[in-house]
């Protein structure tokens, strides 16, 4: 995996009364290949949206994430995502959900997990 880079993420939504609700402000890291993020907070802080734009599934409004120097506007085979909940197949293991997309585009798990 390269580099993955947040610069200064904004993500602003329109409540459904017509509120402007502030989900991300400024989000700037940098995830350098081996390391691990772990993104913590309440319910409705933010960390959903940021994984969905890391993921490709939102645009942020303003700001943006590189992966290996690309910026990312939408789902790509290099990146994939587990769901907590709802996606997950219930008769399959973590592991062989997790797998799941790499099976699908007809990859050894073992060999990219190596990578």
């Amino acid at each position: 995996m390269s580099d993955l880079v947040s610069q200064k993420v904004n993500m602003i939504f329109k409540s459904p009364k017509g509120e402007t609700v502030h989900a991300l402000k400024d989000i700037t890291f940098t995830l350098k290949k081996g390391e691990l993020l772990t993104v913590l907070g309440p319910s409705g802080c933010g960390k959903t949206t940021l994984l969905n734009i890391a993921a490709g599934f939102l645009r942020p409004t303003s700001g943006s994430i590189n992966l290996g120097g690309k910026e990312i506007n939408g789902p790509g085979v290099e990146r994939g995502m587990v769901f907590q909940q709802g996606a997950l197949f219930e008769w399959l293991t973590v592991n062989e959900n997790v797998n799941f997309g790499l099976r699908m585009k007809k990859e050894d798990p073992i060999k990219t997990a190596k990578k």
